[in-house]
Formats: C-alpha cells, structure tokens, sequence
C-alpha cells in the first residue's frame, strides 16, 4: 500500500469516527430535550410579537400606517408583522 493511499484511508476513517461522534451527540441532545420536556423544563421559544396582533391591524388598517413602520414603532421585525397581519382577522 503506497504512503498516499495509507494517508487517504486514515483520512476517510477519521471523517468516519467524526461523523459518528457528532451524530451520538444530536442523540444525546434529543435525548436531554425529550427529558426536559417531560419533566416541563422545556418549552420552545416564545412567540414573537403575538400580543401586539390587534395594535399592529389597527395602526395598518385604522390609521394606514405602512406595515415596516407600524412594525418598527410596536419593536417587531416587518416579517413578524406581515405574518401577524396575515393570520389574524381584520379589525371591525
């Protein structure tokens, strides 16, 4: 076996053992997330923005403030904005 292909097959069976270690770790890291979890340690991020739907629909609609602005002067990005606008009923 030439010293080239020695090198290549180190090389492959190291990139072997990383890929298994790192994946050993998304399991552990599953594992510890299903736990916390079950014991209500664990809930997710908290939405963004939810609160301020009715504001943000009455500053767009009532007052037609542009959506990037009525976003900015509520402290949401314009994505959450639009996304909020676009799932909540209209105001009356």
């Amino acid at each position: 076996m030439s010293i080239a292909l020695s090198a290549r097959v180190l090389s492959f069976g190291a990139s072997v053992e990383a890929c298994r270690h790192f994946l050993s770790m998304l399991e552990r890291q599953r594992e510890g997330i299903a736990k916390a979890k079950a014991e209500g340690k664990y809930k997710g991020r908290k939405p963004t923005g939810e609160d301020k739907t009715t504001e943000l629909r009455r500053l767009v609609e009532a007052e037609g403030v542009a959506v990037p602005e009525a976003a900015k002067r509520l402290g949401i990005g314009r994505a959450t904005a639009y996304r909020l606008i676009q799932r909540a009923p209209a105001v009356a």
